[in-house]
């Protein structure tokens, strides 16, 4: 027997910040990603993911579109760049990128490999981003 119990914003974020010890900043995030989730999962989210046959097709998490039009890896490249320029902490494992440096996978993957002006440093590569106004869209910020 299944139940169809379902929470409100509240109980949810309540519960992240508990279980994190968080100020309220993770659980924005999760109420984001939920909003964003309840979205797409429509009937017309659905019809497009319906091929010919009748099978669906397989999306992977990293492509799915979030409400900034970024998708869900971009997103989360934005904002762990974000995170290490302002806290300095490194976000991510340089063996996972493929790369020497985080700030050289996020050029890489934004195709700013051939852009002269774009830096090669995090803080700088973070103003850069910032300046060009690649974070206007995002929804959590971690300012």
């Amino acid at each position: 027997m299944t139940t169809d119990k379902k929470y409100t914003a509240e109980e949810i974020r309540e519960a992240v910040d508990i279980a994190t010890g968080d100020d309220g900043f993770r659980s924005k995030e999760v109420i984001s990603i939920l909003e964003t989730n309840v979205k797409q999962n429509t009937k017309e989210y659905l019809k497009e993911r319906i091929t010919e046959r009748g099978n669906m097709k397989v999306v992977k998490l990293a492509d799915v579109k979030m409400s900034s039009g970024y998708s869900l890896q971009e997103e989360m490249l934005l904002q762990a760049l974000e995170r290490q320029a302002q806290t300095g902490r490194l976000m991510t494992n340089p063996h996972v990128t493929g790369f020497s440096s985080f700030a050289k996978a996020v050029r890489h993957y934004f195709n700013l490999d051939n852009d002269k002006k774009a830096p090669s440093q995090c803080k700088a590569l973070y103003k850069y981003l910032l300046d060009k106004g690649y974070y206007q869209k995002l929804d959590v910020r971690t300012q």
